[in-house]
């Protein structure tokens, strides 16, 4: 009778710990709002038309948790590129900062994405993103849209 009342214990105790462990996994003990997760950059266009950029093929995501961003590229053969680095909001300026600190581990191919990015948030909400380059590489304003990923 004690061994099952200890082995029920036990078995309560590592469930009351993996439901405190979880959730720190999925928010990085960090609540981010709308950013948190996956989002599917939709399409890029030049901000002063809204016209494509004809070389985005739409196989590329965005993922935020905490401050930490990782924008990947998926091809058909399912293989990938991948670069980490740090992002911040500013709301109430309207402001999205993403830096990649590290230059021998930035492979980053997406149109206009440089080592450190500023845009200016001009949507945001539970499903779209849509965010504009600030000062592109080559000068020329982008806007890129972000879908939610499910």
């Amino acid at each position: 009778m004690k061994r099952t009342s200890h082995i029920s214990a036990l078995v309560c105790s590592l469930a009351a710990a993996f439901s405190l462990i979880l959730p720190a996994c999925t928010h990085n003990n960090g609540d981010i709002g709308i950013w948190f997760g996956t989002w599917h950059v939709e399409k890029v266009t030049t901000a002063h038309d809204d016209q494509p950029v004809p070389d985005y093929k739409g196989n590329f995501y965005m993922q935020f948790q905490s401050k930490v961003i990782r924008i990947t590229a998926n091809d058909t053969l399912h293989n990938h590129e991948q670069s980490f680095g740090t992002w911040e909001a500013d709301e109430a300026n309207h402001r999205l900062h993403i830096n990649f600190p590290d230059a021998e581990r930035f492979e980053c191919s997406l149109t206009g994405i440089e080592r450190q990015n500023t845009f200016v948030i001009e949507e945001a909400d539970a499903t779209h993103i849509t965010i504009s380059h600030i000062d592109s590489p080559d000068h020329i304003s982008l806007r890129y849209y972000l879908k939610k990923h499910d």
